[in-house]
């Protein structure tokens, strides 16, 4: 069942990278992270308004779960952004993209070393696939080798910033697999984004003070995007909840191959021979993962 639950969280994902190249060109990465995260936050409390969950005793929610929270809230979240954004200013995008491939490989020897969850020989071929689809999507025709990127950041201090964002998402994967564990999808939802909220918001205050106009003025965009924000999320959670959390990367990392075909059908992007092959490679490696995984 994790494996519905992924797909269908990188399918929904997808959605929300069209809504952004629709409509948020201009936007200020950190009024966009602040406002993901928020306009998605009322609608965490709707599963409690409705009955499909109820409020926990505060007071008998383990240690374990409030340390992931914060961890998340106001360590992985926070740094991941911030690297990210560091990597971008040092050095070209092309050099950076295809390294943020390497995720689901990261989390997977976090989760064996955490939670001794190993993978299969064909799991682990599945992953490596959509590892090898991630990274050739983002290499460009000017780089002279398929090894460009890593050879390049080697000697550069854009690869610390970018090692260090994938080492907090990959981690930030498996705190959050602690933190349902702890409690539930919707509780654990609830609050993680209103404090990871709490954090952007913070850090929004020092790096784009006056850019919170832009709240304002492309409302209606965050607001849908708040919506498929909340509905990947659940699934996220539920499919972290119930399977290896380095499988649940590598198949949310296939959200790719949803925005190739919904790329090629409405805004007649070109490449389509090379995001074609991608997307097989992708593919196949879901399948490898679903089936033998």
């Amino acid at each position: 069942m994790w494996f519905i639950y992924a797909i269908l969280s990188a399918s929904i994902y997808s959605i929300r990278s069209l809504l952004e190249k629709w409509s948020l060109k201009s936007v200020d990465p950190y009024i966009l992270a602040l406002a993901v995260r928020s306009f998605a936050l009322p609608l965490f409390v709707l599963p409690f308004v409705f009955g499909f969950s109820q409020l926990p005793d505060l007071s008998e929610l383990p240690f374990r779960f409030w340390g992931a929270v914060f961890l998340i809230s106001f360590v992985s979240t926070p740094m991941e952004m911030i690297f990210f954004y560091k990597a971008l200013k040092t050095e070209e995008v092309s050099f950076v993209v295809p390294l943020l491939g390497l995720s689901p490989l990261v989390t997977m020897f976090f989760s064996f070393l955490l939670f001794r969850e190993a993978p299969t020989i064909w799991g682990m071929v599945g992953t490596a696939l959509i590892i090898l689809a991630l990274y050739l999507l983002n290499t460009q025709k000017q780089q002279e080798s398929f090894l460009d990127p890593i050879r390049h950041l080697m000697n550069n201090k854009a690869f610390i910033y970018i090692l260090l964002m994938l080492l907090s998402y990959s981690l930030g994967i498996l705190i959050d697999k602690v933190g349902i564990m702890a409690s539930d999808i919707y509780f654990y939802s609830l609050v993680n984004y209103l404090f990871v909220s709490i954090a952007l918001l913070l850090i929004a205050l020092v790096k784009a003070p006056e850019k919170f106009v832009q709240l304002r003025t492309n409302f209606t965009p965050f607001l849908l995007i708040g919506l498929v924000v909340a509905g990947y999320t659940w699934l996220r959670f539920a499919s972290l909840k119930l399977g290896n959390p380095g499988y649940v990367a590598a198949v949310l990392s296939s959200h790719v191959l949803f925005s190739i075909v919904a790329g090629a059908m409405i805004f007649r992007e070109k490449d389509l021979k090379k995001k074609t092959s991608v997307g097989m490679l992708i593919l196949v490696g879901l399948v490898l993962i679903k089936a033998l995984g």
